[in-house]
């Protein structure tokens, strides 16, 4: 079978070894949740053309290599706003993770709203300043040496990665997020790529400390183009083991928007 991150049977899903995360190898990392809950929402169709503007996902429990029951609903419905919420529950029925995805609906561009927006432009935070062909690919490392690491290509200095301070990295998925169905929809591409935020732009040395996001929302001023995603990311820890990190998101285009993770802070 070739590889995935989810196995796909009926309504539930099963995570693969590719899913795993760094901190203990039977959970599974948030980019791969969060691909997943992507992937879900993404399948619920608009009512007219929209563009995904947030999606805010509460990861709420561990996720083990158990079934995952996927369900959805839409509490609001509309042909300009539309809220999508998916929800993925463990074998004892308990939530172990949610998402909400807020569409907008995409309009032609108007002249007045274009004439409006010809002043001068917000400031724009810039991309990875290194091309994504002069980093190394990340394999691996004592700390994580198998897991959702090897479903992506991800172009990081790896002096880098866990080591405080602001960074910057490429990542692209490399297997399909559920078996069957090939191609990660761009939300899915963005929203796993958020989830190394806090591993790349670390708040403290990775080897010492578990800093560890119990959400992810991720915020687009429009849909990635290709396949790859550009993070800048940095992280702020405090004394009371609270801590957050911010990513600027990117593709070969620019900027597309920005991520948030709270942290909860530990000592290993």
């Amino acid at each position: 079978m070739a590889p995935v991150l989810f196995e796909r049977d009926g309504e539930h899903y099963l995570p693969t070894r590719l899913t795993a995360g760094p901190w203990d190898p039977q959970h599974a990392h948030g980019g791969a949740v969060a691909a997943l809950l992507a992937h879900l929402a993404d399948a619920i169709e608009p009512p007219v053309a929209m563009m995904p503007a947030r999606l805010t996902i509460d990861l709420l429990r561990p996720v083990t290599q158990a079934p995952l029951l996927a369900t959805s609903r839409v509490p609001r419905e509309g042909r300009r706003i539309q809220l999508v919420e998916v929800s993925l529950a463990g074998l004892d029925g308990r939530d172990v993770a949610r998402a909400s995805l807020l569409r907008i609906r995409e309009a032609e561009p108007a002249p007045a709203l274009t004439a409006a927006l010809a002043g001068p432009a917000e400031p724009r935070q810039a991309g990875p300043s290194t091309d994504a062909a002069d980093l190394p690919r990340f394999r691996g490392n004592p700390g994580w040496p198998a897991g959702f690491h090897e479903a992506v290509d991800l172009r990081v200095d790896p002096d880098a990665l866990g080591r405080p301070g602001g960074a910057e990295a490429w990542i692209s998925l490399r297997v399909p997020i559920v078996e069957g169905e090939l191609t990660p929809t761009p939300l899915a591409r963005a929203a796993a790529a958020a989830d190394f935020g806090n591993g790349v732009g670390a708040p403290l040395p990775m080897d010492r400390f578990a800093y560890i996001n119990p959400d992810i929302t991720v915020q687009l001023d429009r849909s990635p183009v290709g396949d790859r995603i550009g993070i800048v990311a940095t992280s702020l820890g405090n004394p009371n083991g609270v801590g957050r990190t911010m990513t600027t998101l990117h593709d070969d285009a620019g900027q597309i928007g920005i991520a948030l993770q709270s942290l909860l802070i530990d000592s290993l």
